[in-house]
């Protein structure tokens, strides 16, 4: 039994090595093939989100009246709003709304997403105006405001629609706007919306959703040899 044994054994050996040889060429054969499949859904989603035309480049100024560009935010998850600090309820309902799905989701998924608010009231919204709104709510929130320019060309990009309302007799008034969060990803890239329809619960699923889907370990790692924010 012992010269059987000792005879087969460099043949039992070599097959196992062999077949540890296969079993890693196969591991590594599926996971290329699963990030290649990731990527490819992620190359799909934006060319769908190409076709819409929604989000793109702009330049605004933070509370320190510094000049902040969307390239800035480049390799984070970002969640975007457009709004105006005299709006009584909505745009707090809103802020309120976006802060609860970025709290949660770090809290479950340990991954940071960056709330930002804009204002669409060049006007009365000043640097400081927002960062004292924004500060009623979080320090996570970063507020920026700019020029009617600059204001106007960041709400074309995400198709935010504005218009101020008659003065009253205190020259005060109303600013209508599209209310709408965008979820933009870590290549500036808006991927999703939400709007006041949609409860608390339904935006953190999407949100879970769309991040997952997009894998974003792979799809930074594929930015940052390209640089194309």
């Amino acid at each position: 039994v012992t010269l059987i044994i000792t005879k087969f054994f460099p043949i039992l050996r070599k097959s196992f090595a062999i077949g540890s040889v296969i079993a890693c060429v196969f591991m590594g054969c599926l996971c290329y093939l699963m990030q290649k499949k990731d990527f490819q859904l992620y190359r799909e989603r934006r060319r769908t989100i190409a076709r819409t035309n929604i989000g793109g480049n702009f330049e605004l100024i933070n509370s320190k009246g510094e000049t902040v560009k969307s390239g800035d935010f480049f390799g984070q998850w970002v969640l975007l709003y457009f709004g105006v600090t005299h709006c009584p309820d909505i745009c707090p309902n809103e802020v309120e709304r976006m802060l609860a799905a970025v709290d949660k989701y770090e809290k479950e998924r340990h991954i940071k997403i960056q709330p930002i608010f804009i204002s669409v009231d060049p006007d009365r919204d000043t640097p400081k105006v927002v960062e004292k709104y924004c500060k009623k709510f979080s320090d996570k929130i970063i507020g920026l405001t700019g020029t009617h320019e600059q204001v106007a060309k960041a709400c074309k990009a995400y198709r935010v629609n504005y218009s101020n309302g008659p003065k009253d007799t205190d020259n005060d008034y109303i600013v209508n706007h599209t209310i709408m969060m965008n979820l933009v990803s870590p290549d500036g890239c808006c991927i999703a919306d939400y709007d006041p329809s949609n409860t608390n619960d339904q935006t953190l699923r999407s949100i879970i959703s769309e991040i997952q889907s997009l894998s974003p370990t792979l799809v930074i790692r594929k930015l940052r040899q390209v640089r194309s924010y």
